[in-house]
């Protein structure tokens, strides 16, 4: 009976040390949503309801020639596109890269032309943060030069599956040498969602995310597209206040609370 114990708990602490060594690849477990009423105390008439959801999304760091691609001022610039190297580009991953709609010579499709562009932001550890989902759909392309709807390819290659992983980036017409590669690193994110009567007349411009309280320190924070805005922040219903302000620098505030 106690060899059984004994096993038993091995098995238990076994388990507590794979946990803590990661996931292999994949992005941790989804939280909980949650939500928050958003308030202002000069202004009571007015409540917005932020819904919080969390989601997956992508880390994606590019090198190109031996070096780190620069997300600023870049003479190559990188993109992800989906399906192919030259199917539609769902983000751009720096600067220089042409405009949305700009023609584009035969087989190369503008930004946006056939999937919405996504929310992208820079992440502090380098490269870009992407609201899609990690997976092998996804292309990472470098064109040859910048701002230039016209531009060649450089170097283009995508993932083997949606895990944690480094991969080569080839010219499209010689996959012998790469030139490049590329990192693709599952993320968790947060989706967030305003709603209220108070949206109709006065568009929000911008959210924030505070630790503490509506003045404590910012976490996170973006523009509001269409009431929608993503945190590349995993959820934390504990400690997260949620801030939104407006044209007329009017700010609402309220503390997240699990749904």
């Amino acid at each position: 009976m106690r060899l059984r114990s004994y096993t038993l708990f091995g098995a238990v602490c076994l388990a507590l040390m794979l946990t803590a060594c990661g996931t292999q690849g994949y992005a941790p477990p989804l939280g909980k949503s949650a939500r928050a009423t958003l308030t202002n105390a000069a202004d009571p008439g007015v409540t917005i309801t932020a819904s919080l959801t969390p989601a997956y999304a992508t880390h994606v760091a590019v090198y190109f020639k031996g070096q780190p691609l620069p997300l600023t001022g870049t003479q190559t610039p990188a993109q992800l596109r989906q399906g192919s190297c030259f199917g539609p580009v769902v983000a751009p991953l720096s600067d220089g890269n042409a405009p949305v709609g700009a023609s584009t010579t035969p087989g190369v499709k503008p930004v946006n032309s056939e999937v919405n562009a996504v929310t992208t932001a820079p992440d502090p550890a380098g490269g870009t943060d992407v609201d899609v989902a990690p997976g092998a759909q996804w292309y990472i392309t470098v064109q040859s030069q910048a701002n230039d709807p016209n531009a060649p390819v450089a170097a283009c290659g995508s993932p083997l599956s949606e895990r944690r992983q480094y991969f080569d980036l080839y010219p499209p017409a010689n996959n012998s040498i790469a030139i490049g590669n590329a990192l693709q690193d599952p993320i968790l994110a947060t989706h967030i969602t305003f709603s209220g009567p108070g949206l109709a007349s006065a568009q929000p411009t911008s959210w924030a995310v505070h630790t503490g309280n509506c003045s404590g320190p910012v976490v996170a924070s973006g523009s509001v597209n269409q009431n929608h805005a993503t945190a590349f922040k995993a959820l934390d219903a504990k400690t997260w206040w949620l801030s939104l302000t407006f044209a007329a620098d009017n700010v609402l505030c309220g503390q997240v609370n699990q749904s």
